[in-house]
């Protein structure tokens, strides 16, 4: 039997996994090394969210403004001008 599964006394076959606090293996994660793990995905997560700004900024005036700048820039139509026929 693994080390990590436990035996229910009392039932026939019947194992489980520990979970949170239940957790007696030597395997198991320390208390500094649990938070150094969320530390890390913390920053992880925020460099992502920092990246996704920067390319979403990025994105936005590269592409969107101009297309939205465009109409501006073009000359207007002739035959949308009231008076010039």
């Amino acid at each position: 039997m693994p080390k990590h599964l436990r035996h229910i006394p009392g039932k026939n076959n019947v194992y489980h996994l520990p979970v949170g606090k239940d957790i007696n293996c030597d395997e198991s994660m320390s208390e500094a090394q649990q938070s150094d793990a969320m530390k890390k995905l913390v920053i992880f997560i925020v460099a992502l969210a920092i990246l996704g700004i920067i390319i979403a900024l990025v994105w936005y005036f590269a592409v969107e403004l101009p297309i939205q700048q465009a109409p501006l820039l073009a000359p207007p139509d002739i035959q949308s001008s009231p008076g010039l026929i």
